[in-house]
This record gives C-alpha cells, structure tokens and sequence, in this order.
C-alpha cells in the first residue's frame, strides 16, 4: 500500500500511522510504519497523530453506511474516484442543508421569544382579525 501511495503521489511516504492489522506486513524502506495500541515509547505528538487517524476512520465508516458506498457501481479507476467525490459532496450537501434549517429555526425561535416579551410589556397588543373586504 505504501509503494502505491508514493506512486501516486510522486512523493515518498515519511511516516505511516496504521492500525493493528497491518502487523506482519515487514516493510523495507525509509517509512516509519507507527502501529496503533502501543503504549511505549508515545510522544505527544504521535498520540495525537494517531487520535487524528481514529477520527477519519469513523467519518469513513459513517460515510459507507450513510451513502451506501459498501458496493459501488462505477466502473473502474474513474469510477471509483466519482463515487468517492459523490459522496463527499453528499456528506458536505447535508452538513449545509443541516446548518440552514437550524440557523432558520434559531431565528424563528428569538422572533417567538422577542413577540412573548413585547407582549408582556405591553408594548404589543394583538388586535382581532377583520374581514375587510
């Protein structure tokens, strides 16, 4: 795996924070492989890179069950990166769909609470509705 991503990224891999599966794959080369659950030796700094790993990992797996991406149905290399665009651009769509409703249910909330008070001063009275016409 580490021999593809520096294939396509043209740049080689440093360091790689894994989990334990990937024990037993005795990497050759200059990457520093850091395995997941070691307690000896941690820095600050490669607990938080690994902290940081178990974040993606979730909002991977919430991804899969949210976009049902455990098939996809594109075909090939192509395919692959539009499913995976697809549904990035899904997750980002309901996070702007979630903040719009919450930030127009905050403003009819303080409008409600705004009328409440007026109407305890007294400084607003309702009047009956009247048929005008």
């Amino acid at each position: 795996m580490l021999k593809f991503v520096d294939r396509m990224t043209g740049a080689p891999v440093k360091e790689a924070y894994c989990d334990r599966g990937y024990r037993g794959h005795n990497h050759t080369g200059d990457t520093i492989v850091h395995i997941a659950g070691n307690k000896r030796g941690m820095t600050r700094s490669l607990r938080k890179w690994l902290r940081r790993r178990c974040a993606i990992e979730s909002i991977i797996g919430h991804l899969k069950s949210d976009n049902r991406i455990d098939r996809n149905y594109l075909k090939g290399a192509i395919g692959d990166t539009i499913n995976a665009l697809l549904c990035g651009c899904g997750a980002n769509i309901r996070k702007l769909i979630a903040a719009f409703f919450l930030s127009v249910e905050f403003i009819v909330e303080m409008c409600e609470k705004l009328a409440r008070n007026l109407m305890k001063t007294g400084a607003m009275k309702l009047q009956p509705y009247r048929n005008v016409a």
